[in-house]
């Protein structure tokens, strides 16, 4: 943020974007915005967060559901959201959450979960997630969408877990783990 960059009360941005604040607030819940600067009376909000809120009333205008809108704020540039304020993209056709092509790493939902899982009405799945088994009593759970880098450092992760967990349960202490 540059220097010289406004900051609005919750107040402002309310009365800029047009939404009352517990809108607002349930958009930082759920990921479409990022948190503001401080908490409570004393948060303060960007030049960004107004220009998502306003790409944001675009698309849903336009068809889109929130889930889609999350997917597509997560690539998107500034030049974008000035862009779809004006001309929304076409929603997807497709109403089911996104679901990536199963990783390689063992996960404790199979491929008919996910599918199941996909085809089920978005307003019953607000959150797409992997379950990977690290070990009989151990369970990471990971929301999506990832990107290529996160879902790298992701499976990682899961090697080196499940390594330190088998070593430690034949008594061993455990090694460096992979290079990420």
């Amino acid at each position: 943020m540059a220097a010289t960059e406004p900051l609005y009360t919750i107040s402002d941005l309310e009365r800029e974007s047009g939404l009352p604040r517990r809108t607002i607030h349930f958009y930082v819940q759920q990921g479409l915005l990022p948190p503001p600067i401080g908490a409570g009376p004393a948060a303060r909000y960007t030049p960004q967060h107004l220009l998502r809120l306003r790409a944001l009333r675009a698309l849903q205008a336009a068809g889109w559901r929130l889930n889609a809108i999350r997917t597509l704020f997560a690539q998107a540039s500034a030049e974008d959201l000035a862009r779809w304020i004006h001309q929304p993209p076409p929603p997807p056709t497709d109403r089911s959450p996104t679901v990536p092509s199963p990783s390689p790493v063992f996960h404790a939902m199979s491929l008919a979960d996910l599918r199941a899982f996909a085809t089920a009405p978005t307003d019953l799945a607000p959150q797409s997630c992997l379950h990977y088994r690290l070990a009989p009593d151990a369970e990471l759970v990971v929301r999506l969408p990832l990107s290529p880098d996160r879902q790298r450092r992701i499976e990682w992760l899961v090697a080196y877990a499940r390594r330190l967990l088998a070593i430690n349960e034949g008594g061993e202490s455990p090694a460096e783990g992979p290079t990420p």
